[in-house]
């Protein structure tokens, strides 16, 4: 029996994007998250949320400030203004921590289950933001193809299904995975997507960052596969594209 999203389905999917941890768990019943695991997304969901609700407060000042009558980059300017007040009157100790992280890191060790979170975090990115350009990356393409791409592979097909007797479990039906790409199947990967990218480590630093240029939306996410071969540019020229 296919699967399809209905309306019914929004607000759980909208309630999942600051709960990952959540979302995880149903997607993958049968797994049991290690503490390690748990404290990843958790700590991941922290910095999501509180930029999603720093998004919703812009989104709502900006509206507020085209009322005015004001065009242009006066716009910018008052937005740009005004925000700081809002987001220190609006946003908790925590959250006003938190909106200013790029990210989370996992130290490199044996058993820490890291392909499987760097697997998680793509496929939930990719499925639960509207519109998202997300980007993998690694020093390598053998390492994107048989250590990621592989494990997003198997994490699909050992994910919940809609019906025990289906072929096809849900994300299955949902996403689809190319060489290069995994996207979510009605979109067609042309607008909403990620993307696996090499940074030939041969190349000398600047060149390494030249190589990733260029993304900028809304919503993205940037996974990081054996980080300790990349060069420094090329992670300050990724902090630019999130900030």
């Amino acid at each position: 029996m296919a699967f399809a999203f209905t309306k019914e389905d929004i607000p759980q999917f909208r309630k999942w994007q600051r709960d990952l941890l959540g979302c995880a768990e149903f997607f993958w019943p049968d797994v049991r998250f290690s503490n390690q695991q748990r404290g990843f997304l958790e700590e991941l969901n922290k910095i999501v949320s509180a930029k999603l609700k720093v998004g919703d407060l812009k989104d709502k000042l900006e509206a507020k400030v085209k009322k005015s009558g004001l065009k242009g980059d006066d716009i910018d300017n008052a937005v740009e203004k005004q925000l700081p007040a809002i987001l220190d009157k609006k946003l908790d100790k925590e959250e006003k921590k938190y909106y200013r992280k790029i990210g989370v890191s996992v130290q490199s060790c044996n058993g820490s289950g890291k392909d499987f979170i760097a697997a998680c975090i793509t496929i939930l990115f990719t499925l639960l933001y509207p519109n998202a350009k997300n980007s993998c990356t690694a020093n390598t393409g053998q390492q994107l193809k048989v250590v990621l791409w592989a494990e997003i592979s198997k994490l699909l097909r050992l994910s919940r299904k809609a019906q025990p007797d289906d072929k096809l479990t849900i994300l299955q039906q949902l996403l689809e995975l190319q060489s290069t790409k995994l996207f979510l199947r009605e979109a067609q990967g042309k607008e909403w997507f990620t993307e696996a990218v090499t940074v030939n480590t041969s190349l000398g630093d600047e060149e390494q960052a030249e190589s990733i240029a260029g993304r900028h939306e809304d919503y993205q996410v940037w996974v990081v596969d054996e980080g300790s071969n990349i060069g420094v540019p090329v992670f300050q020229k990724i902090e630019r594209t999130l900030t």
